[in-house]
Formats: C-alpha cells, structure tokens, sequence
C-alpha cells in the first residue's frame, strides 16, 4: 500500500531537468608590444530552448544566442546534443561574427569554444551545456 502511495506522489511531481550554460567571456586588446590587457566574464546563466539569451561585458563586448535541442534521442530525457546559434557583438552593437547560420553544436558537459579575432583584439567564448 505505502509503494503504491509512493508512487503515485512521484507520478504526480514534475520532475524536469532544466539546461545552464557556463559561459566565460575573454577579451584580449593589445596596447603596446608585449602589454595586452584582458577583461573576463564568467556566468552561469539559466537557457530557455529557443529564447536569447545576452550577455555584456562592461567594456561593451556581448554574446547573443539561442540554443535548441540538435537531435532527438531514443527514450526519455533530452539530447545530449544542442546547437547554439548566435553572434559576437561590439560595444557599438556591430556584429563581430555571426554564427546564426553556421550554429555550434556543443555537448552536455563538454566545453565548447568559439573566438573572433582583428588587428589588436582577440575574443574568446567558452561554452560548458550542463543540466541540472
């Protein structure tokens, strides 16, 4: 009788894994010969399938993207796949790389890297899909 009663609460709970990105934004700019100054933003940002997400640094650089759940898996529980679509974007809003066309497609628990790179400026973006 308890196990049936047990089981009837689990059935009843909603029991949902929900997607976070650890996110680690770097940005490198070269002043002089051998001075490079580097600004980084780490998070942990909660990602709502196919919603934006934006995140800014105070010096104006920021990451916008979408994520979406890239294959279906056989029984229960989410793809261990997603793709993130997206772009890096300045402190002036122009988009330094688009990769909206071209998503990443990046692994539950498994770091993923995209960088953008002109004259004295290098931006790196790691990515780490988890559930919890």
């Amino acid at each position: 009788m308890i196990s049936k009663i047990l089981l009837f609460f689990f059935l009843l709970s909603s029991v949902e894994a929900r997607l976070f990105f650890q996110v680690s934004i770097e940005n490198k700019k070269g002043i002089d010969l051998g001075l490079i100054l580097t600004s980084e933003l780490h998070s942990m940002e909660e990602v709502i399938i196919g919603r934006p997400l934006l995140l800014r640094m105070k010096n104006g650089v920021a990451i916008e993207m979408k994520a979406y759940w890239s294959e279906p898996k056989e029984g229960m529980g989410p793809s261990e796949q997603i793709s993130i679509e997206g772009k890096i974007i300045d402190k002036k809003d122009n988009i330094l790389k688009d990769f909206s066309k071209d998503p990443l497609v990046a692994h539950l628990g498994k770091e993923t890297k995209i960088s953008h790179e002109k004259e004295d400026q290098r931006i790196e973006i790691k990515i780490i899909p988890k559930l919890k």
